[in-house]
């Protein structure tokens, strides 16, 4: 990802900025935010993740559930 390679494919671009636990700019449940950039285009790509599992044949566990 920090290559510039084009992580996501051709058309989002690259991966400009990667923002950190981001719950002031309304992603609560998000750990990373990945801002694409191709020309002037940008794109956001938010990424949760958990260390434990979350979701089972029997839906999502109690936790994820109450955060949502």
């Amino acid at each position: 990802m920090l290559s510039r390679k084009l992580a996501f494919g051709p058309n989002l671009g690259a991966i400009a900025e990667i923002h950190f636990e981001t719950p002031d700019v309304g992603h609560v449940l998000d750990d990373l935010l990945l801002v694409l950039k191709r020309g002037e285009r940008s794109t956001r790509c938010v990424v949760s993740v958990k260390s434990n599992r979350r979701l089972t044949k029997a839906g999502f566990n109690t936790e994820s559930v109450h955060d949502a």
